[in-house]
């Protein structure tokens, strides 16, 4: 039995990691195309990882001139108050007990005396301790965008530093009067800034640790259209084009426009095309080449493989005529795949950038990209896509 007056179900939002069980078999005309494809683990997530503790570590030592022999607390307390930091744990004992409206002078004289209620206020005034503490935290993250992930190491830095040097571990509630000293007035300010500062030089710090990472993942080998391929009905879409790699024909739901376009394209010219492949990402079974971008490394995953029977192989993709990240990540892309054709050593290779403009479609296979020229109406460096 119950009282719910309706229930509406609805259909499960996209995850990536959802079931694929729709099977799709390479077309048995299929020739080997003997790419190199690029391929590197997701090493970056825009966190900030265990490796700050040591970067905090040297940066609060150096602000507060602590030893790094951390057995001297009693002299490493002096120097951090003769900075301005005020350690009275009982005051913020007292402040806490006040917050909760708990009768008391210390955290000592509750012992064996504190109701549950009472318990309970404890409580909560702890996690609204919690919340005001990881929003400071939160508030000097900068450029790390990775919130939910970056907070828990940042803590865990701050928590190790003052057990470390100001032997916090023999503290009543250390955790809640760790957040405190952090909180108070004063504190704050100083504490704050030793924390941006730690910030900004773990920044460099973690670039370092992401370029060692990414060259430890990285793999360059022979790429082939995988064997077979899965989707699922909720992702991808069945359809009816001539000529695709992979029968039966599954596409992903949300294909940009361009995209469409450029398959309605690649249907039109089914006497001239072998076979048609649209491209994924993120994954060894896609087809990928490696380009820098600020001076970081990624993969770019062409949209489409291109097979003509004439024996040219082309490598597509697609943007629109208004593309945003035509300075940007589009130069890198469409520069790193001339840079990947001129030094493949595969005859018919061909590709680039593809738009379609006034109803025709041309490619930018220049070996250096100008999107500006096509910003000020110059499209001198496009030519007819000739399938």
């Amino acid at each position: 039995y119950t009282n719910v007056q309706s229930i509406l179900v609805k259909k499960e939002d996209y995850n990536p990691n959802i079931i694929k069980h729709l099977k799709a078999k390479r077309i048995d005309s299929y020739e080997p195309i003997e790419l190199m494809s690029y391929y590197k683990s997701r090493v970056d997530y825009g966190d900030v990882t265990s490796s700050f503790t040591s970067v905090f570590e040297s940066v609060a030592n150096k602000y507060f001139k602590v030893e790094k022999n951390f057995t001297l607390v009693s002299e490493n307390i002096e120097k951090v108050e003769a900075k301005g930091i005020t350690l009275n744990l009982k005051l913020f004992q007292q402040e806490i007990i006040v917050d909760t409206k708990l009768e008391g002078k210390s955290f000592d004289e509750l012992e064996g005396e504190v109701s549950g209620e009472a318990f309970a206020k404890l409580s909560i005034a702890g996690n609204d301790l919690q919340v005001m503490f990881e929003q400071a935290i939160k508030d000097n993250l900068r450029s790390f965008r990775n919130v939910k992930r970056s907070v828990a190491p940042v803590k865990t830095a701050l928590y190790n530093w003052f057990k470390k040097y100001l032997g916090s571990k023999q503290w009543p509630e250390e955790i809640m009067l760790i957040q405190k000293t952090f909180l108070q007035g004063s504190n704050r300010a100083i504490l704050e800034t030793i924390l941006a500062d730690s910030i900004e030089t773990y920044r460099l710090v973690k670039e370092k640790e992401v370029q060692r990472k990414v060259q430890e993942s990285e793999q360059i080998y022979q790429y082939e259209l995988p064997a077979e391929l899965f989707y699922n009905e909720h992702t991808d879409e069945k359809l009816d084009y001539d000529n695709y790699a992979f029968t039966p024909l599954y596409l992903p739901v949300d294909r940009s426009e361009p995209e469409k376009r450029f398959e309605e394209l690649l249907n039109s010219k089914s006497d001239k095309i072998t076979w048609w492949w649209k491209n994924g990402e993120n994954k060894r079974d896609f087809f990928g080449i490696k380009y820098e971008y600020e001076g970081k490394i990624f993969t770019f995953y062409p949209d489409y493989l291109v097979q003509l029977e004439d024996g040219r192989l082309g490598i597509l993709e697609t943007k629109d005529v208004g593309d945003r990240d035509g300075k940007t990540y589009t130069k890198a892309k469409a520069e790193a795949l001339q840079h990947f054709i001129n030094t493949n050593s595969r005859k018919g290779l061909f590709g680039g950038i593809a738009i379609q403009r006034n109803g025709r479609w041309h490619i930018n296979s220049q070996s250096i990209y100008d999107w500006s020229k096509n910003e000020h109406g110059s499209w001198d460096d496009w030519e007819d896509l000739v399938l």
